[in-house]
């Protein structure tokens, strides 16, 4: 649900990451794509997307390297 997002992004990450390994992907990708439209400039949230849109069953390589992409450049020097 939409409440979900109100809560801090490190525990929604945590949220997707052990959907994702529990064999629940589209519920985590769903997460993520909802938590990346709230917070686009969050580093670990690109990371956790592109980790999610390439494990998606078919795999979304393009996007995965666009959020990849977007997470190398929010790196710190």
């Amino acid at each position: 649900s939409m409440a979900t997002l109100e809560h801090p992004v490190p525990l929604l990450l945590g949220l997707a990451h052990s959907l994702l390994h529990a064999g629940q992907g589209d519920r985590a990708l769903d997460l993520l794509e909802r938590l990346h439209r709230r917070q686009p400039g969050h580093l670990w949230v690109n990371g956790q997307l592109g980790h999610a849109l390439g494990a998606a069953r078919p795999p979304r390589h393009a996007e995965a390297a666009r959020a990849f992409a977007a997470a190398a450049a929010l790196c710190p020097d």
